[in-house]
């Protein structure tokens, strides 16, 4: 009894191994790949080409080197794909008649090039044959692995951007037929980033379901179809925190608290997406990076209609500085309009500066102040790279003290009201301190490309030689005054110079080309 058991086992793990012995015998790699670049090349609808194909026993599967698949020559003549290693597991039968059926493929270190043309059409859009071949696609596969993956995407007028380090699987494909996709990729924080669900692509659409978009912990789930022509997906992300998000929309040395809940409807066509739905953000903080004081609201929301996205009133702080802020994004989908209102009743100059710096406002570099400030700022214009975005306000400055680059004192202003507009800027009642000098009056700037400065002020003394002591020395040779006109009246009440000294003084003064030109001069010697 034990001879026949053992002689049982004996067969059934004796004539796998011979076949697997007998296959490798008799395959010849290099007879089956004109097969396999025939049979992908015929799939995929694209020229393909391997330099090496090995065949390995355990587990039987054959190895390519220098996998290339070729783009649709109406984008490109450069590869759609190129991968150093390419390993397949085919259908153990059919390779003793000598065919090749592919039942797995894993890709390592591929580099994709995604290509986007003027019409909205991608360049994988073509693959596996035009969709009104009569011919069906015959590519199936029980599983597909892509590993340490680049991806470059070029759309219409932008730079090319690169992605790396991403992964795929993909199981039970089959064209017109349900499988499953697992998508993963590293952001550079180190916090993994994941997409999976099941996908159906027949007859030029393509369902998502049970779809989940993962980071750490944050979830997002997906349902819906998209087509070219028209789209019907629903987003939903439960109550998760931000944190693990904020590298998506923040520098790297800036951090993130708070919480986010949506519910987004997303309909009409991928090129005119209309939305419906809500995005609510609790408990929102952000801090780091140039950020002296955290950034703090207590509600950030976004209402999402087919017409406009609004951001509804929120008031946020830094410190002891409370702004208010609302907006609206109207026409999103085709020209995308912004009209969007700041105010700060009370804020500390020192923290607005702070908030501009961290954002990205270079005209603020170099700049100190200290003092209150009540501020009134809306921004408008359409939201294209081209297209920059209209400033105006109004507010006023009180006991502020600002140092700034182009003077080697600080102006002490107790108080003024200003306005600005697109390319000018205006101060009224002024009540200001410069070295010795007590300045009142006003004056407005235009065309900051090219400044030009109309003034109307009255001091009580000017000391020449102290108001040229204020400014800095240029750095070298090669440093030039900045190209600034400006002319008005000076009402002065002692003027000194050296040993000269003037009383009650009024004129009218012209500055140009690094020299003033007083004319005509009333005083008193």
């Amino acid at each position: 009894m034990r001879k026949n058991l053992r002689l049982v086992v004996a067969l059934i793990v004796g004539i796998p191994l011979l076949a697997l012995l007998a296959l490798f015998l008799l395959v010849d790699p290099q007879k089956l790949s004109p097969a396999l670049v025939a049979q992908l090349s015929k799939s995929l609808g694209r020229n393909t080409s391997i330099e090496k194909l090995d065949y390995k026993l355990f587990p039987p599967s054959f190895r390519a080197t220098n996998l290339v698949i070729a783009d649709d020559p109406a984008f490109s003549d450069k590869p759609f794909l190129k991968a150093a290693d390419l390993e397949i597991r085919p259908a153990i039968l059919p390779l003793f008649s000598g065919r090749l059926e592919l039942q797995s493929v894993r890709i390592i270190e591929p580099v994709f090039e995604l290509i986007e043309n003027s019409r909205g059409i991608w360049n994988f859009d073509s693959i596996g044959g035009s969709s009104q071949s009569s011919e069906p696609n015959s590519l199936s596969l029980t599983q597909l692995i892509i590993e340490k993956a680049n991806l470059g995407i070029k759309r219409p007028d932008t730079a090319r951007d690169l992605y790396s380090n991403l992964s795929a699987e993909l199981r039970d494909y089959a064209q017109a037929k349900p499988f499953s996709l697992k998508l993963a990729a590293q952001m550079p924080s180190g916090k993994a980033i994941e997409a999976a669900g099941t996908i159906t692509s027949a007859g030029g659409k393509t369902t998502f379901s049970q779809f989940t978009l993962t980071l750490a912990s944050l979830k997002a789930s997906l349902e819906g179809e998209v087509s070219s022509s028209a789209m019907n997906i629903e987003v939903k992300i439960p109550k998760s925190p931000i944190a693990d998000a904020a590298p998506l929309f923040l520098h790297s040395s800036m951090a993130a608290k708070g919480d986010v809940v949506a519910g987004i409807k997303i309909t009409g066509s991928p090129k005119a997406p209309v939305l419906n739905g809500r995005l609510d953000i609790t408990g929102f903080e952000v801090s780091g990076g140039e950020i002296k004081q955290p950034v703090k609201t207590a509600k950030l929301s976004l209402a999402l209609t087919p017409e406009r996205i609004m951001l509804e009133p929120a008031n946020v702080s830094s410190g002891s500085t409370q702004l208010q802020t609302f907006g609206v994004i109207s026409n999103y989908a085709r020209a995308p309009r912004l009209e969007a209102t700041l105010i700060a009743p009370d804020a500390q100059i020192a923290e607005l500066l702070s908030i501009a710096r961290a954002y990205g406002m270079s005209s603020v570099e170099g700049i100190k102040a200290t003092g209150q400030a009540k501020v009134q700022i809306r921004a408008s214009g359409l939201l294209e790279a081209r297209t920059p975005l209209a400033f105006s306000g109004t507010g006023s400055l009180r006991n502020a003290n600002i140092v700034a680059p182009s003077i080697t004192k600080p102006i002490e202003i107790s108080s003024t009201d200003f306005r600005f507009e697109a390319n000018s800027a205006s101060l009224s009642g002024v009540h200001a301190r410069l070295a010795s000098s007590n300045i009142e009056g006003d004056c407005k700037i235009s065309n900051f490309k090219s400044p030009a400065l109309e003034f109307n002020l009255e001091a009580d003394k000017v000391l020449l030689d102290e108001i040229r002591s204020l400014m800095p020395e240029a750095k070298s040779k090669g440093d030039s005054p900045a190209k600034i006109t400006a002319s008005g009246s000076l009402k002065i009440g002692t003027l000194q110079l050296a040993e000269l000294t003037l009383t009650q003084l009024t004129a009218q003064a012209n500055y140009r080309d690094g020299h003033f030109a007083i004319a005509p001069l009333n005083a008193s010697l």
